[in-house]
């Protein structure tokens, strides 16, 4: 998964979360997207492995917690 595909999933959960009301998952989502976005445009092909494996571990956590909240 790019980091563009993070952050497109992050924003997708953002705007599904807000419609549901759920503020605090709606910034955690904001948050990821943006730093993923950042990343992917000032580092591109650059941007280190672990960097990334975090970054979509805590999109896979996100995830998660959209669904056990009922968002997704």
């Amino acid at each position: 998964m790019t980091l563009q595909e993070i952050a497109d999933g992050c924003w997708n959960i953002a705007n599904i979360a807000a419609d549901a009301g759920a503020d605090d998952l709606r910034n955690r989502a904001l948050e990821i997207g943006d730093t993923a976005s950042e990343q992917d445009k000032e580092a591109g092909d650059s941007v280190s492995p672990s960097l990334c494996a975090i970054i979509e571990m805590d999109f896979e956590r996100l995830e998660k917690d959209a669904e056990d909240h009922g968002v997704i």
